[in-house]
């Protein structure tokens, strides 16, 4: 397993992108900042993400999708700490 921290800048805010947060929540990502979400996966592919969400975002928008260590330190989370734990349990590093 391995924990990937996935962000978007999103060019256009007159755009629906219900597609993209639709799609963030069917893969069980969770929201911790405005537009950075954790997502746990058993692939252990960067890549195979960014696929995935491409095809929910917009030409110009930028999306990076990196792996998380457990050498991670945050403040001011939109979920609690002790979740932030248990997500960083996943990690392969």
């Amino acid at each position: 397993m391995a924990l990937y921290l996935i962000s978007y800048d999103i060019t256009e805010k007159n755009d629906d992108y219900q597609s993209l947060w639709d799609r963030l929540a069917a893969m069980k990502a969770v929201k911790v900042l405005y537009s950075e979400w954790l997502f746990p996966d058993a692939t252990g592919r960067a890549e195979a993400i960014t696929t995935d969400l491409k095809a929910h975002i917009e030409q110009g928008d930028s999306l990076f999708v990196q792996e998380v260590g457990r050498d991670a330190d945050w403040v001011g989370l939109k979920i609690p700490d002790d979740a932030v734990d248990v997500l960083l349990r996943h990690c392969r590093f």
